[in-house]
């Protein structure tokens, strides 16, 4: 009787995954779900590192920062932040060792921000210039000494991944040898670039500066012209000579 009660009328189910809590629950067969960011800083391993920048001074800290959730497991990385930035619901998981994550200072917000650096992999690096903007970003980091970049004043909109690797290994298929094509990997964003919403970057990927990615692409390849309006899947310059400004069309 009370396995069927626990089962069908009411149970609670906690998980904490990547920095959220995540609650599971079930009254009378109807399912409930949801997640709530911990907004915490949470070490394992040796010698990683928090800093907190202010005035061009490096502090080390381990105090919690607000709206930003910290979870390190490895060691030597190090994450610097700048005092100035102001986060919400926002996510940094660093997995392996010799990681390195960088958020310089923006006058705007920083929102539903996750950097992932999953795998227990190492020498990775993020790096967010000053003044982005960003309304949801999940950053992937999935390749050992890979690297991305976000350069100053972008505008990256909702729902937006940048994929940074694979994930998992290629094999060849005759030979079942491993395809070593997941070192050395980047993705460079130039400055002043706008990316639309529930657009997809892939690795090595280089947009220039002051580009706009359309709503929904898929950006498989670098291109080298700035000024342009990339936009389709696989994305391709639909637009040349324009610009962009953060003003609202009036």
């Amino acid at each position: 009787m009370f396995k069927f009660i626990k089962n069908n009328v009411f149970s609670v189910n906690i998980n904490y995954f990547y920095g959220y809590i995540k609650f599971f629950i079930r009254i009378f067969g109807l399912k409930l779900s949801f997640k709530i960011v911990d907004k915490k800083v949470h070490f394992k391993g040796k010698n990683n590192k928090l800093y907190i920048k202010q005035n061009k001074i490096l502090k080390e800290s381990k105090k919690i920062v607000p709206g930003l959730s910290i979870d390190i497991d490895g060691e030597n990385n190090i994450i610097i932040i700048d005092s100035e930035c102001k986060f919400c619901n926002s996510i940094i998981c660093c997995n392996g060792n010799n990681n390195e994550i960088i958020i310089e200072k923006s006058v705007y917000n920083i929102s539903n921000l996750t950097v992932n650096f999953s795998g227990k992999l190492d020498n990775r690096k993020v790096h967010i210039k000053e003044n982005v903007s960003i309304g949801g970003a999940k950053l992937n980091c999935w390749s050992e000494n890979s690297k991305i970049t976000i350069g100053q004043d972008c505008m990256l909109s909702y729902g937006i991944k940048i994929i940074n690797g694979d994930g998992h290994i290629l094999l060849d298929k005759l030979t079942n040898e491993y395809l070593k094509n997941n070192h050395n990997i980047y993705c460079e964003i130039g400055n002043h670039v706008w990316i639309g919403l529930n657009s997809i970057i892939c690795k090595n990927v280089k947009i220039p500066d002051n580009c706009v990615i359309g709503a929904g692409s898929v950006v498989t390849k670098s291109f080298n012209e700035e000024n342009c309006a990339i936009a389709g899947n696989p994305a391709k310059i639909i637009k040349k000579n324009i610009n962009w400004d953060r003003k609202e069309k009036i």
